[in-house]
């Protein structure tokens, strides 16, 4: 718009930008919001804060997202840290959120941890905090070690946010087999006066017995009284810590009563990275599991159902993983494809990429 180059005066520009939000137009805000920092007569830092304040102000999270970019490109650009880490922070966390963003936010979160020293110290923590647990779920072991590590060193409230820290360094410990350094955390997150501390730590037990002892089983009962003491929504990695059990020690009767009782524990609400992983991981399980005993249609669907949840959170290869297991199946037994299969892939990529 080109009168907007005529505009002289900060309030002018304030109640267009707060106009233009109000009507929803995005690209309006944006210009009007660059606009306001080019502004001569303007303080910048007084700019910069107004801008902050209404983004934090603003409902809507696409327009609140749309601010915070404005500021830290400005910031970036005129080497303000200040504004860029406040920023940067709220960008991550809004982000982190999106299912189709996990790895585009991780590596702006990861920018972040340059202007850090800058945020409050609860920011920093959770930053920290945030940034570990969003390392597990990529996988990135070390990182998330790492980075909640930091986290707890400047945590001096020793609440929720800390204990479910240490539960993510335990779990990456776990994952990269170094039992010791994870009993280790295990034992100081026992001491941590924090709501299911108890249930998590006899959980946490039952899978390190399980890892490094030769009788497995024994770990079973464990880890059924865990799952006695979760809501349904919690309960889905339980099942899939005994599932790898049953599977491993050949034990189908309680594979099978475990899908047969499968109302009880997946998900009634699924909002969360973590949760579409271990649904992705359990219908992987039970399309191998049937697909072995020869019924095709449960494991096939099964398998499609796993895909899908991979290629919700762009996990192409783990989707195409679980896809793979059904076209090894066909190739293995020299047959074709059947079009009933074709069509669901169809579906499922159709779907997926609308």
């Amino acid at each position: 718009m080109p009168y907007l180059d005529k505009i002289k005066r900060t309030k002018t520009f304030e109640l267009l930008l707060e106009t233009a939000i109000n009507q929803g137009n995005a690209v309006l805000t944006q210009k009007i919001a660059s606009k306001l920092l080019e502004c001569p007569k303007s303080n910048t830092f007084l700019s910069l804060d107004y801008l902050y304040q209404l983004a934090g102000n603003t409902e809507n999270i696409e327009f609140r997202f749309l601010i915070y970019g404005v500021i830290s490109q400005y910031s970036r650009e005129h080497g303000i840290p200040v504004f860029l880490a406040r920023s940067l922070y709220q960008k991550y966390l809004i982000q982190r959120d999106s299912f189709k963003k996990l790895d585009e936010s991780y590596i702006e979160g990861m920018e972040l941890l340059h202007y850090i020293s800058y945020l409050h110290v609860d920011e920093r923590v959770m930053t920290y905090y945030k940034l570990g647990s969003h390392a597990l779920f990529r996988r990135c072991h070390e990182e998330c070690i790492h980075l909640c590590k930091k986290g707890i060193n400047e945590d001096h409230k020793r609440d929720e946010l800390t204990a479910k820290a240490y539960l993510a360094i335990i779990i990456a410990y776990i994952e990269l087999r170094d039992y010791i350094l994870a009993k280790v955390y295990l034992d100081a997150y026992e001491q941590l006066d924090c709501l299911n501390v108890q249930k998590e730590s006899q959980y946490l037990r039952a899978i390190l017995y399980a890892k490094t002892t030769d009788d497995i089983e024994k770990a079973v009962p464990l880890l059924l009284d865990c799952l006695h003491m979760r809501p349904q929504n919690e309960k889905l990695p339980v099942v899939n810590d005994l599932l790898d059990i049953y599977i491993r020690l050949g034990d189908e009767l309680g594979v099978v009563d475990i899908f047969e009782s499968e109302s009880s524990f997946l998900p009634t609400n699924v909002g969360t990275p973590n949760q579409c992983t271990h649904l992705g991981l359990y219908f992987r399980a039970k399309g191998n599991f049937y697909i072995e005993k020869g019924d095709l249609d449960m494991g096939c669907a099964s398998l499609l159902e796993s895909a899908m949840y991979y290629k919700k959170m762009m996990k192409l290869e783990e989707a195409i993983k679980s896809i793979g297991y059904i076209f090894e199946y066909y190739t293995d037994k020299k047959e074709n494809l059947p079009f009933s299969i074709l069509q669901k892939m169809e579906i499922l990529y159709t779907v997926h990429n609308t």
